[in-house]
This record gives structure tokens, sequence and C-alpha cells, in this order.
């Protein structure tokens, strides 16, 4: 499973090519947490690994914790 951030969209453009190819879904998420229905689609298909794409500028360690969203 690939998280990118939906402001900064190089990093989403260039990674949904990549997770096409290899047949993982890409989320674009904001840059500070992660959506409470990515979070259950990541327990409910038992993802091994979550790649974040996008640098420190583009994602906060909040979010590279996999910290949910408020709401």
């Amino acid at each position: 499973m690939f998280l990118a951030n939906g402001y900064t969209f190089p990093d989403a453009l260039a990674g949904g090519a990549f997770a096409g190819r290899v047949g993982a879904p890409l989320y674009v998420v904001p840059s500070d947490c992660v959506p409470h229905g990515v979070l259950d689609s990541i327990a409910a298909e038992n993802v091994p690994w979550v790649t974040l794409l996008g640098g420190p500028a583009s994602l906060t360690p909040d979010m590279a914790a996999l910290k949910p969203c408020a709401s």
C-alpha cells in the first residue's frame, strides 16, 4: 500500500504509476494524519507494508506514524 499527500500531487502522480505496476493501492491523504477509512483498509486487507511517497516537506511525522485524523 502507498500513501501520498493530496496537496502535492507530483508524489501521488509518480507513485500512482508504480502502485499500478505492482498491483498495490495508493491512497491520497492529508499531510498530517491518516483518515479512518484508510486505516480500516490497512487492517482489513492485512497490509504487510505501507510506503510513504514524499519527503518531510509533504508528510509530517504524525502521518508517517499513521496517526488517525480527528474526524
